[in-house]
């Protein structure tokens, strides 16, 4: 199954050792509340709360919630999670389960088979980017919903096949 771990204040990261946001990876076990991990770095982060999300044949996602351990746990209203307000959570991975990327989905739109995989390219101005082709195009998407209160209604799996430019002939 594949766990996603996010921080539920993305100001706890620190990004100059390694740490990020978001972590994703596939285990055997759900993770329980209080487990410790890693985000990255060699600091030691605690399982806050955990979500499964399922799809229609019961196959299971999981979305963890984690913070800094000996840290204080802020109230919920002021977890980053919380005011995401996505519709959906999409995880983009290769045919063999390799992470490739995520995006929030926040007009409901789900991704189509043949969807190129963009990124985002810093451009002169200073707050502004340009779309960026990636060498992935969506080949098959599974929807997972949310089983109880989860910050996300639904997570996407989206698997991807590496884009080949067409010949000319």
């Amino acid at each position: 199954m594949l766990i996603i771990y996010t921080a539920l204040n993305y100001d706890n990261i620190d990004r100059t050792n390694g740490e990020k946001a978001e972590r994703f990876e596939w285990l055997d076990i759900t993770q329980t509340v209080s487990n410790s991990l890693s985000m990255g770095s060699d600091r030691i982060w605690s399982v806050i709360e955990t979500h499964s999300y399922y799809d229609k044949d019961f196959d299971q996602v999981q979305l963890v919630i984690v913070h800094p351990q000996n840290e204080p746990v802020p109230p919920k209203e002021k977890w980053d999670i919380n005011t995401i307000n996505a519709k959906a959570l999409n995880i983009e991975l290769s045919p063999e389960g390799d992470f490739l990327g995520y995006e929030w989905d926040f007009i409901d739109r789900p991704p189509t088979i043949g969807d190129r995989l963009m990124t985002a390219e810093p451009i002169d101005h200073s707050t502004q980017f340009r779309e960026v082709p990636r060498d992935w195009v969506v080949s098959k998407v599974e929807p997972y919903e949310r089983s109880s209160d989860a910050p996300y209604p639904l997570i996407r799996l989206c698997w991807c096949v590496a884009y080949r430019e067409p010949i000319a002939v």
